[in-house]
């Protein structure tokens, strides 16, 4: 089935060659052992798949395809984190720290990833966050083994089944509310999202359409009008299991329903396209000391390829030197003559001389009149605004923001923020070193951690 998309980043690759190709196996675990299985081939910006059994998967896999996985939502957590920051750098990186007094498991246990932030209503930055265990990780992987798959990429199921279930039934709004639903025999997995927007996932152990009811009136905030979208998928969706879990759990949310064709392979074909397409969200959970060993020898190839670009570039770069000195070379008498214009400008008539006695007649004739305008400079250095380099010096250095500043007669008020109580003791030395009465008032801490202060400086007698 054609499903098109962009490009996409390449994954790990198996301890055996791998074929580095425009194919690739992808295999997602259904109930207890069982796995599905799709072969799927990309021609220009289109992925066709197709179900394979998974003895011809696993052989494919063993012949050097690269094989992708999904990670079962039960063994990942799936949610978008908030964060009290409005700039997407500082949100990055306090997400680890916020998810980790969320989990009851340490951070550093675990792979994680931060996909698709977003500025939220309230003028904040959230993001969704792809969680699982270092030990979830590893049995996934060791469970794929036994099965004679080693995944390049370990992908994760919500992200498959949203992305999959977005490109087979398209939204009908940029703000269409839709709830993928994976049927399995004795549990199910919710996924929630608006428009093309995720907002959550669930993986429920037991055949309760009731708990689904639930988590759909959770995510149904007030003043939320229209239909929702039930897209059914997994190896029990059938249309009269459909049918019956949407008309127990949709009440909670009304909307139209639909079984996506091959219901037990949508995951399966999600990790596929998302790894020979790409996708806005990347993730891969087989990373850090979990990382495919092969992906390091892919990345060192890689690295010669950029070395040699390099040593080419410098081989011109040379060539570009050379052709440099030579137009140097004969630019030189130009210029000597801008040389002598200049000494001419400086000292204020025409310099017969030349060389060093030139510059020496020049200068001599430059320092007479700065001597003249000495008076005129030192009414300025008195002033307060020559205090304003010093002022940017000190803001650049410690990290300081310069909310007001008052230039008075003999006296300047500053007030800011600095990143530390002491970030705004080097503005005041600089001042208090330019013959200056220096006072200093700090004051709390505001919520974004940074110190307001005043400086007050005056002119100070000698």
């Amino acid at each position: 089935m054609p499903s098109p998309s962009k490009p996409a980043d390449p994954g790990t690759e198996p301890r055996r060659r791998i074929r580095w190709n425009r194919s690739c196996i992808a295999v997602d675990f259904l109930d207890g052992d069982s796995c599905a299985t799709v072969r799927a081939d990309r021609m220009g910006g289109v992925v066709r798949w197709r179900t394979v059994p998974v003895e011809q998967a696993r052989r494919d896999a063993e012949s050097g395809l690269r094989a992708v996985a999904c990670l079962p939502l039960r063994s990942s957590v799936v949610r978008r984190v908030p964060t009290p920051f409005a700039g997407r750098r500082k949100a990055l990186r306090v997400l680890a720290s916020i998810v980790d007094v969320q989990l009851p498991f340490p951070i550093e246990e675990c792979r994680h990833v931060f996909l698709d932030l977003r500025t939220t209503p309230e003028a904040n930055v959230d993001a969704l966050a792809v969680i699982a265990r270092d030990a979830d990780v590893r049995r996934a992987l060791d469970a794929l083994a036994a099965a004679g798959f080693d995944p390049v990429t370990l992908d994760s199921q919500a992200l498959c089944l949203w992305s999959q279930s977005l490109r087979e039934a398209r939204p009908q709004s940029r703000n269409e509310p839709r709830f993928v639903v994976a049927l399995e025999t004795e549990g199910f997995s919710l996924v929630f999202g608006i428009g093309r927007r995720l907002l959550g996932a669930h993986a429920v152990r037991e055949h309760d359409p009731a708990v689904a009811g639930r988590l759909a009136a959770r995510y149904r905030k007030p003043g939320m009008a229209g239909d929702a979208r039930w897209c059914f998928a997994g190896p029990a969706a059938t249309d009269a299991s459909a049918r019956s879990f949407h008309e127990a759990a949709s009440p909670a949310w009304p909307g139209p329903m639909r079984v996506h064709e091959e219901p037990a392979t949508l995951a399966a074909r999600g990790a596929a396209v998302r790894e020979l397409l790409g996708s806005e969200w990347p993730c891969n959970l087989r990373a850090g000391p979990l990382e495919h060993p092969a992906w390091e020898r892919r990345l060192r190839r890689a690295s010669l390829r950029a070395a040699a670009v390099v040593l080419v570039c410098g081989l011109v770069l040379a060539g570009i030197a050379v052709h440099a000195i030579r137009r140097a070379s004969a630019s030189e008498a130009t210029a000597r003559a801008d040389v002598a214009r200049l000494v001419d400008r400086l000292a204020g008539y025409p310099v017969a001389a030349r060389g060093d006695h030139a510059v020496t007649i020049a200068r001599v004739a430059a320092e007479k009149r700065v001597a003249m305008l000495r008076p005129f400079a030192r009414q300025l250095a008195d002033s307060p605004a020559s205090l304003l380099p010093d002022i940017a010096a000190a803001a650049k250095t410690q990290g300081l923001q310069i909310e007001s500043l008052s230039l008075g007669s003999g006296r300047l008020v500053l007030t800011g923020t600095g990143p530390t109580w002491r970030s705004c003791e080097d503005l005041a030395a600089r001042l208090e070193q330019r013959h200056r009465a220096v006072r200093l008032d700090r004051r709390d801490a505001r919520p974004d951690l940074r110190i307001p202060f005043i400086i007050t400086a005056e002119g100070r007698d000698e």
